[in-house]
């Protein structure tokens, strides 16, 4: 899974992206529980971005489709992550096996909290998937 990328243009739903970002690594996370080799791979895109600077350089003009060379660091990220000699590593960041993320076996819980105009909004990995999904669209 490539996740979600910091769009200049999209600043105002940036935390969306970090929340399903969040909840897509506790899913990896538990799902690798007991396996010898996570049956879901994350490439972390959106803070690997920040971590460059998230420059415009990454964007087409439009300021959300990607550039030539944001690809570049896709298919540079993916390949390094199919390669993965021991195939054990759930989170990918910056084309490095995110180790913070703990052993194969350990499972975290992350709840990431959110605030709209609206109201605020808290998200666990124990959220059903449904009602993730229509917060995150700002149907909640």
């Amino acid at each position: 899974y490539l996740g979600t990328k910091p769009e200049p243009d999209t600043k105002s739903i940036h935390f969306k992206y970090e929340t399903y970002d969040a909840l897509i690594r506790d899913y990896a996370d538990s799902l690798a529980i007991g396996k010898s080799s996570p049956p879901l791979v994350m490439i972390d895109v959106y803070p690997a971005f920040v971590n460059l600077g998230n420059p415009m350089s990454l964007y087409d003009e439009d300021g959300l489709h990607l550039s030539s060379q944001a690809y570049e660091y896709w298919n540079t990220w993916t390949t390094t992550a199919l390669r993965d000699p021991l195939g054990g590593c759930i989170r990918w960041l910056s084309n490095a096996c995110d180790l913070s993320e703990g052993p194969i076996t350990t499972k975290t819980t992350t709840t990431v909290v959110s605030t709209t105009a609206d109201a605020p909004t808290t998200l666990s990995s124990n959220t059903d998937t449904q009602e993730v999904f229509m917060a995150l669209a700002g149907d909640k």
